[in-house]
């Protein structure tokens, strides 16, 4: 998927600023010029800067109380939390969200996004059974006759490679539900990659390795294309463990190695040592 439509896919939200105009008072002006600032700053990669970016808006929203400005910084931090896997920040995050849900003082579109980083958290985590509980919520909002927006065409993704890894052999509805989805739509490459990645998991865990192979070098070579670094190494460890059901360890590591490389350029230490001990285990 194109790096900037990730962000809203499988999941992944971050919220962006409406330009307003330049009349109104200098700490709104600040607030929202640092959330545009560390949203350029996550589509770079640069996840620590835009870190540093959310954490400043969010002290400059509560310096004069804006609870929606609050929230959006809020729901910044925790998708960057989990692009870093930092997973005891994006807990502590969506605590405070969760918070706010059970005040009652949210726009339903904050609650939705609320609810889909949560389910994200779980599938980092995971706990694929929990995230698909978490998402049921949101799914059950989607009307099939109507045209799907990108939201939900990322709802559907998810629900689809949740089902397929928490019942690998057993038919996805989402699967089909994504598949109908996409034809109700305009053609996106993006979404038609992640169908291949989904449908390569389906292949593998049938043992047809060269299908699951070739749809995944597909994939790996569209995100190459848009230097998606998050997604071409999650591509390579795919097919590091393809390589390995099939005892190609040669193979393997080299896909790890090139894993490796991305991961700690992202300064991902959690995926960086868990490409480590899997490289450990391939002799």
């Amino acid at each position: 998927m194109n790096k900037k439509a990730l962000i809203v896919a499988l999941g992944l939200i971050l919220s962006a600023c409406v330009t307003t105009p330049d009349s109104r008072p200098e700490p709104f002006l600040k607030s929202e010029a640092l959330l545009r600032d560390g949203l350029n700053a996550y589509q770079n990669d640069n996840f620590a800067e835009a870190q540093q970016k959310f954490n400043r808006a969010l002290e400059l929203y509560q310096s004069f109380d804006n609870q929606k400005g609050v929230t959006l910084s809020q729901l910044n931090l925790l998708e960057t939390a989990l692009a870093m896997s930092d997973f005891a920040s994006a807990e502590s995050y969506l605590k405070l969200l969760k918070q706010q849900v059970a005040s009652n003082n949210l726009e339903e579109n904050l609650k939705r996004k609320i609810i889909l980083q949560e389910s994200k958290l779980q599938f980092e985590q995971q706990h694929y059974q929990a995230a698909l509980v978490t998402l049921q919520p949101l799914l059950a909002e989607i009307d099939k006759e109507k045209k799907p927006d990108e939201m939900q065409l990322n709802l559907l993704a998810m629900q689809a490679r949740l089902e397929v890894l928490v019942s690998p052999l057993t038919k996805s509805t989402g699967l089909s539900r994504f598949e109908t989805a996409l034809t109700q739509t305009e053609p996106q490459p993006q979404y038609q990659v992640m169908l291949k990645r989904i449908s390569a998991m389906i292949a593998a865990k049938r043992g047809e390795y060269q299908t699951a192979t070739t749809l995944l070098k597909e994939a790996l070579a569209y995100y190459q294309e848009q230097a998606n670094r998050r997604s071409i190494a999650a591509c390579l460890e795919e097919l590091a463990e393809l390589e390995m059901a099939q005892q190609h360890r040669k193979e393997a590591r080299e896909y790890l190695n090139k894993a490796l490389v991305i991961r700690q350029w992202l300064k991902n230490d959690y995926k960086s040592n868990q490409i480590k001990k899997r490289l450990t285990t391939i002799k």
